[in-house]
């Protein structure tokens, strides 16, 4: 019997192996090199989590074979049925009901994770839907139920015990997390927190119905922004998340804070950058961050941080992420028990089994084991909206969502609305700053089904953020001015009160809120490395090869990081954008091209209000020579 486990494992990992190659050829096709995993400073970095994945799939598909094969073994001597002490009929029997199993485990896997390289494995598309259904699976769960209960009945001793270990475990998964759900919510007994609460690439006009869009997708958030004060004309001058954050966290353009793409190098990082953290935490704050994503932001300590909730960075992350789709392990991946077990892979929103549910639980335990003697800053980054768009159950099944990105949203919200419970609950909420904001939008094509990151800004709305801040200083009001998300830094250091450092860019919209003017201020923005020609429905569409050699990997930390020469190559390329007083330039310095775009065309072509007539007035000349001298003194 062991051996019969043991080749049932290994086929059903080789081909669970083979149909994740063929996943992974879509994100690197016909790739030449892979010197990023191959070198002997990469191994390293990958052996131990590796092995700890590799280890646990390894036992629990040997398990899980062993047992079913025992069970419905036991099952078959214990019905009685003398058809079966016919030898072939009762091999055909068993093997049936092992085709069962296995369909219920993949067709699981695949109600659960639509997106799953095995989704559709071989063994259960067979005979079986490739979608399978609710009741479809419930009956083989009630089956097998039955298979396992008819089998215990008529056992004794070790046997007895070793057919009920799996029914002990589930039973024992399902109450461990049930008790890691149920939070003890401790008190935070000092007001004047600030909580930052930050959802990737999403904009309004892809809230609700009453903000512009077909259905209501964030209910949660677009009830928060109507509560407080709501900047409907908030721009994000890099529509990368790193280069964002860093922008939002120094209150500089990419071009002063030094990181001016995803995955910097740290050296470019101005040694004369003040983060909002290390301000706070001279005013008695202790600032923590909370993310699910650092494949591409690396949000560190250094950053103004005295502890992080995140996945694992690097290497490990890109791999592992991508690589270990397999339906066991994300069965137990998408529990919270299992989550904690297999640490390489838990809270990482690039996996497949990711579950937003299990991560914002963990983010809230890891909060309410904050001291209480300080006040806190909570920074938080919510990356349901984001690439790779993996969407697991229940919001893969909801009909209030067509397609991958509004499925992604509504994750989104859910985790908002979960947080936004623990914030009033816990007492951080109470007389605090809460700054609700994207880092910066999507870019949404709806005839194109595809997502935008401003590489040549195509798309205005990837560099449309959302912004609003609720406390006592912010009264409930919508604010049409244009904005910047700069600007959030000294915003929320005068609201507490607190001296603004000098040489940061961002100016406070305390003034805007009290209903005062402001001088005239250009917003400037810059693009990033070129994503458009890679990205398709949410997937890549060209061969990576080359992409793998713009990279290089720290030995010690396992953070991957942009080359130099390819960070070189990336400012040399970039496109730049400045708007100012209802009208917009787009320059591209490599082509000399230059766009000259007026408030009627932005209102025709973008459906959107691009400033505001205090500014004044600029002639399209007079914008290009701004922008010009603007990014010449940064350079």
């Amino acid at each position: 019997m062991a051996l019969k486990a043991a080749l049932f494992a290994f086929f059903l990992l080789a081909v669970e192996t083979y149909e994740n190659f063929a996943t992974l050829s879509l994100y690197l096709p016909r790739a030449r090199t892979f010197k990023l995993v191959l070198d002997s400073a990469s191994i390293k970095i990958l052996l131990l989590p590796a092995a700890i994945v590799v280890l646990f799939m390894l036992a629990a598909y040997f398990f899980v074979s062993y047992y079913f094969i025992y069970v419905i073994n036991a099952f078959a001597d214990s019905i009685g049925w003398k058809r079966l002490e016919n030898r072939y009929f009762k091999q055909a029997f068993l093997y049936f009901n092992y085709f069962i199993f296995f369909s219920f485990l993949y067709g699981l896997n695949s109600f659960l994770f639509p997106d799953s390289s095995v989704s559709h494995f071989l063994l259960y598309s067979t005979i079986f839907p490739s979608t399978p259904y609710f009741l479809f699976l419930v009956s083989l769960a009630v089956y097998f139920t039955a298979v396992i209960a008819v089998s215990a009945l008529f056992s004794r001793g070790k046997k007895l015990v070793f057919i009920l270990i799996l029914p002990v475990f589930l039973i024992l998964i399902f109450f461990s997390d049930l008790a890691i759900k149920s939070v003890n919510v401790k008190k935070f007994p000092l007001k004047g927190n600030v909580l930052m609460l930050g959802v990737d690439s999403i904009q309004y006009n892809r809230f609700t119905k009453e903000w512009g869009y077909s259905k209501d997708l964030a209910p949660n958030m677009a009830s928060i922004l109507e509560k407080g004060t709501c900047f409907l004309n908030a721009w994000s001058p890099f529509a990368r998340t790193y280069p964002s954050y860093v922008s939002i966290l120094t209150g500089r353009y990419p071009i002063h804070s030094g990181i001016r793409d995803n995955l910097a190098p740290d050296k470019y990082l101005n040694n004369d950058n003040t983060y909002l953290g290390d301000v706070l935490k001279k005013n008695a704050y202790y600032s923590s961050h909370y993310t699910d994503e650092v494949r591409f932001s690396i949000i560190r300590r250094m950053h103004g941080f005295d502890k992080l909730f995140h996945p694992e960075f690097g290497l490990a992350n890109y791999i592992m992420g991508t690589f270990f789709d397999y339906a066991l392990v994300n069965l137990f991946l998408y529990t919270d028990t299992g989550s904690r077990v297999l640490w390489p892979l838990s809270y990482n929103r690039a996996h497949i089994a990711y579950n937003p549910e299990v991560f914002v639980n963990r983010a809230i335990r890891e909060m309410n084991k904050l001291p209480r003697d300080k006040k806190q800053f909570i920074v938080v980054h919510l990356c349901a909206n984001h690439f790779p768009y993996f969407v697991p159950y229940p919001f893969a099944r909801s009909k209030n969502a067509e397609n991958f990105s509004e499925k992604s949203i509504l994750m989104a919200d859910f985790q908002v609305a979960k947080l936004m419970d623990y914030f009033k609950k816990s007492g951080l909420f109470d007389d605090s700053i809460m700054a609700l904001f994207s880092d910066h939008g999507d870019g949404w094509d709806p005839v194109n089904k595809m997502v935008s990151h401003g590489s040549n800004f195509d798309y205005l709305w990837c560099n449309r953020m959302i912004l609003g801040f609720i406390g006592p200083d912010f009264f409930q009001k919508k604010i049409v001015y244009p904005v910047r998300s700069i600007d959030i830094y000294p915003t929320i250091l005068e609201a507490l009160g607190i001296g603004v450092p000098e040489g940061i860019d961002g100016v406070s919209l305390l003034g805007l809120v009290n209903g005062k003017t402001r001088p005239c201020l250009p917003f400037f923005a810059e693009s990033g490395y070129d994503l458009e020609s890679k990205y398709l429905s949410g997937k890549l569409t060209k061969d990576l090869g080359e992409d793998v050699n713009r990279f290089v990997i720290d030995p010690t930390s396992g953070i991957a990081y942009i080359s130099d020469s390819s960070y070189r190559d990336v400012l040399k390329s970039k496109w730049y954008f400045m708007l100012y007083g209802g009208k917009a330039l787009i320059y591209n310095p490599g082509t000399g091209e230059v766009v000259f775009l007026g408030k009627g065309d932005m209102e025709q072509r973008y459906r959107m209000f691009l400033g505001h007539e205090v500014c004044g007035q600029m002639s399209g000349p007079e914008m290009l020579k701004e922008i010009i001298r603007f990014n010449a003194i940064a350079d």
